[in-house]
This record gives C-alpha cells, sequence and structure tokens, in this order.
C-alpha cells in the first residue's frame, strides 16, 4: 500500500490524537504564560515538500526554526515553526510572568526551545502511537531564518518527496499563536510505513 493510502487510512485517528496531546500541550503552556491556553485548531496532513512554501507567507517574512532528527524505525527531519509575531507573543507572555523586562532577550531561546519541546513531543508521540514505533529525537536547535533559507535547508536534505504537516492555532489569552511542524520522512521510512498497515 502507498504512503497516501495508509495516511488517508490512519489520519482520523492521527488528528483525534493530535487533538488528545496537544490539549495536555496548552496546559503546560498555560503554566509557563499564566494564560488559559485553548487549541482553536489541528489540521493533519501528507503535502508534496515542495508545497511547504504556500503555508508559510512571504519569502523574507523572518521565522523561528526548531529543527531535529528523528532516529528509529521511522526516521527524518522534524522542522517545528513559528512567525516571528508569534514567538514574540509566546515569549512576552512568559517573560511577562517569570521574569524582567531587560531578562527577556537572554532567556528568548531557552523559552522558545521548551515550547518546542512542548508541542513536538506531543506530535512525536502521536505519530509514534499511530505507526507503533519508537521514534527517538535528537536535542532541538533553535534558528532564526528567512522562509527562502529553510526552504534550501529542506530542500537539500535527503529525504523524501512528502512531509507530513501538522498544524496548530492555539490561543493564548486573547492572542491567536500559530504553529507548523513539518516532519520530512526518509525513504527507507516511506516505505516501512508503506507497508505497515496494522
Amino acid at each position: 500500500m502507498d504512503i497516501n493510502s495508509v495516511f488517508v487510512d490512519k489520519s482520523r485517528l492521527i488528528e483525534k490524537r493530535s487533538q488528545d496531546a496537544l490539549i495536555s500541550s496548552a496546559l503546560a503552556l498555560s503554566q509557563m504564560t499564566g494564560e488559559t491556553v485553548d487549541v482553536v485548531r489541528t489540521v493533519v496532513e501528507m503535502i508534496k515538500v515542495g508545497e511547504i512554501s504556500t503555508f508559510l507567507g512571504t519569502h523574507n517574512d523572518k521565522i523561528t526554526l526548531i529543527s531535529l532528527d528523528i532516529h528509529g524505525r521511522i526516521s527524518g527531519d522534524i522542522y517545528l515553526m513559528l512567525s516571528s509575531s508569534d514567538t514574540m507573543k509566546i515569549t512576552k507572555k512568559v517573560a511577562d510572568k517569570w521574569m524582567k523586562e531587560e531578562e527577556i532577550e537572554h532567556f528568548r531561546n531557552s523559552v522558545l526551545a521548551e515550547v518546542g519541546n512542548i508541542v513536538a513531543s506531543a506530535y512525536i508521540n502521536v505519530l509514534g502511537d499511530s505507526f507503533n514505533v519508537a521514534l527517538i529525537p535528537s536535542v532541538p536547535r533553535l534558528e532564526y531564518v528567512n522562509l527562502d533559507q529553510i526552504i534550501t535547508k529542506i530542500l537539500s536534505k535527503d529525504n523524501s518527496d512528502f512531509a507530513l504537516m501538522f498544524f496548530s492555532e492555539f490561543v493564548v489569552g486573547i492572542h491567536g499563536i500559530k504553529v507548523f511542524f513539518f516532519f520530512l520522512l526518509s525513504d527507507a521510512s516511506m516505505q516501512y510505513l508503506g507497508g505497515n498497515t496494522g
């Protein structure tokens, strides 16, 4: 069975598990920010790698990129992305609760790495549960890059032509925050998933 058929077969299960996992993530983010955090929307979709740029805005937009390598039976590269404006919203919320204004810049990377850990872990667990495999993530890497740089980085990777996209929208207090999660699967993983219909 090809990967699209496998994904269609599992998509409702993955979406349901994602929604449940993100509710737990929202609780963790609520503790970090001191605000009520709700999950407004979750979308799960298998897309062509070349289509990723269509979801992320204009080419000179600054993006906060949190990337991880995934090892195990399913392997590849994970990219978690927030716009620069959403990055400012989430870090300001955390800063307002936990630190003085002059400390924000110093702790920004730590805050974002923790946000990335919370959301990425939720998705990684969902994928592992849905396909009955253990996914082993690397330590997250944090960068602030232009969209063009992200696309160049993604296209330079030796992965398959497909990516599993999770899109989530949170509301933190009164502010909407959008998080994109792309899992670029290796060719071997695509072949494994194509044969793993259980």
